[in-house]
């Protein structure tokens, strides 16, 4: 399996965090940066992580991550109904140097008329147990009642981690990166036939990041 080396991948400078060190050896890459409010933290990232594990987050997170305008950017924020999508994000959090103990989950879930509201920390427990957080790390459950239609058995989980350099870094790589996997199609008329690109309408997507 083809690694990243995110030695290459993190910039000596981000939109709203300033890196006043960037330290990278074998093993990991050490940051220590300052954001807007003066307030210094560290970052220890690993070095060589795995491609397919760091493009597929990536892209989960240019669909689901939760986007916020420049002046609340603080927190780190990803929201899914698949346990294994969370589980991946929360994998590459930790290569990122983000520990468990930082991550604060939130259950979102509609609840039929009649359903109990017990079956709220059922969900929370399951949950639980397969992220390995505590539910003491939950925060405050999100209950909408009505008519129920479909929906995941397990209800809908926000994870979040207040860490602005977290969003500063997945926004950089979503330009940087994803962006560059569009190339512009061949001038009209120029692609094989069959080939939608050849009407000029749409990019082509090419996932050129394999380490």
């Amino acid at each position: 399996m083809s690694n990243v080396d995110m030695a290459e991948l993190i910039p000596e400078s981000l939109a709203h965090v300033s890196i006043f060190e960037k330290t990278v050896n074998e093993r990991d890459v050490l940051l220590r940066f300052r954001y807007q409010n003066g307030r210094e933290d560290m970052l220890r990232v690993r070095r060589y992580i795995p491609a397919t594990l760091f493009g597929y987050v990536l892209g989960l997170y240019a669909g689901d991550g939760t986007k916020r305008p420049s002046y609340v950017k603080t927190r780190f924020e990803f929201v899914n109904s698949d346990p294994r999508k969370i589980i991946a994000v929360i994998n590459l959090l930790e290569m990122l140097g983000v520990s468990r103990k930082e991550i604060r989950p939130r259950l979102q879930i509609r609840l039929g008329l009649h359903e109990p509201i017990s079956k709220v920390r059922d969900l929370e427990r399951k949950w639980s147990i397969l992220l390995k957080i505590p539910i003491s790390q939950f925060r405050k459950p999100s209950v909408r009642w009505g008519i129920v239609g479909s929906r995941s058995k397990l209800g809908t989980l926000s994870i979040r981690i207040y860490k602005a350099v977290l969003v500063d870094l997945f926004a950089f790589w979503e330009n940087s990166i994803l962006s560059s996997l569009l190339i512009s199609p061949p001038p009209q008329g120029q692609g094989s036939p069959g080939n939608a690109s050849s009407a000029g309408s749409k990019p082509v997507l090419r996932p050129t990041l394999t380490g």
